[in-house]
């Protein structure tokens, strides 16, 4: 059987579930070209133990705050193990397992991460023949046999881009794409009334008075383009009329939160759709009052300008750390 996420099912749904159909499972494995939090902390409400294999770490390398948040992970949840692979590994792999051997396998384009495994029509997963069981074995104890635990000494930390194939000196590294974003508007030198971070104090258009955004502007788009991709088109029958699909991602602070949120909005420039906000997902309000937290305030209090400057942070810095997954700095 094929899987892919529709409007009704996503494949972390098949994924989380997938033990439930099988007779005996004692183990999950999952070997990915590039994982995320989010879904690796939710490893911890399966009722076996799991493992997680970070693939491309060998060529893209992990920047700190990801490495940080997986020996967190790593630390507190008991029935989960999370390595890094010393080879490239581009895979995406799930295994279920019991008494070491194979029960069930999807093989496809998803990785275990919140995008892939929540991005409408945009990836796939595929039932693996029994017949094929026995390779697959062989397959992931290679890989295993070639990872570091997280918590391994020789874990190199905050090394991006590298190419084992080739020698690239220090100062070719580039790190990723940051964008500055304030979180007030520029043009009145205040906090928006009724948008930004004070979004949910629109009675007539949200429900509650934390609800909060961060307005991705025409100036983020244009000095960051691989920042903020441009929303695809989708037809849910052929030659129908194209919807736009708001991108999942995962957000991780500095203060180690992580955040599932969506770019959602549409704003046409230069003849395509961008995205037009960064909200919490599913509820818009988680924004709203993890901001409010840091500031201080109440969780339904109006956000002024002032509050921002006795804070000492009026803007955000938005890093891409690997595709779905971002890092805001609001440290002082």
């Amino acid at each position: 059987m094929i899987y892919q996420t529709t409007k009704s099912s996503s494949l972390e749904q098949i994924v989380f579930n997938k033990h439930t159909e099988l007779e005996f499972c004692d183990e999950l494995q999952v070997i990915s070209g590039y994982i995320g939090p989010d879904p690796v902390r939710k490893l911890s409400e399966l009722p076996f133990n799991t493992k997680v294999v970070y693939g491309m770490y060998a060529s893209s390398g992990i920047k700190n705050v990801e490495h940080d948040k997986y020996l967190e992970i790593n630390k507190n949840i008991n029935n989960t193990e999370i390595y890094y692979s010393t080879q490239p590994i581009h895979t995406k792999l799930y295994l279920w397992k019991f008494q070491n051997n194979i029960v069930s396998s999807l093989l496809g384009s998803a990785n275990f991460s919140f995008s892939s495994l929540n991005s409408l029509n945009r990836e796939l997963l595929a039932d693996v023949s029994k017949n094929n069981f026995n390779g697959l074995i062989r397959y992931s104890q290679m890989v295993f046999e070639n990872s570091l635990l997280c918590v391994d000494v020789d874990v190199d930390v905050d090394v991006r881009n590298r190419n084992p194939d080739k020698n690239v000196n220090d100062d070719q590294v580039v790190d990723p794409s940051t964008c500055s974003m304030a979180l007030y508007d520029p043009k009145k030198n205040e906090v928006q009334p009724s948008h930004g971070l004070n979004w949910g104090q629109n009675d007539k258009n949200h429900t509650t008075k934390s609800d909060a955004c961060i307005p991705i502007r025409v100036n983020h788009i244009r000095n960051c383009p691989n920042l903020f991709p441009t929303k695809q088109g989708f037809s849910l029958s052929p030659g129908g009329k194209l919807q736009r699909t708001n991108d999942p991602i995962e957000i991780l602070f500095d203060d180690g939160e992580v955040m599932t949120c969506v770019l959602e909005g549409s704003q046409p420039i230069d003849g395509e759709t961008f995205p037009k906000q960064i909200a919490s997902f599913p509820e818009k309000a988680t924004m709203g009052k993890y901001f409010r937290k840091r500031l201080r305030l109440d969780n339904e209090q109006s956000v002024q300008k002032h509050h921002l400057n006795s804070y000492g942070r009026d803007s955000v810095d938005l890093t891409l750390i690997t595709e779905g997954i971002y890092q805001i700095d609001f440290s002082v």
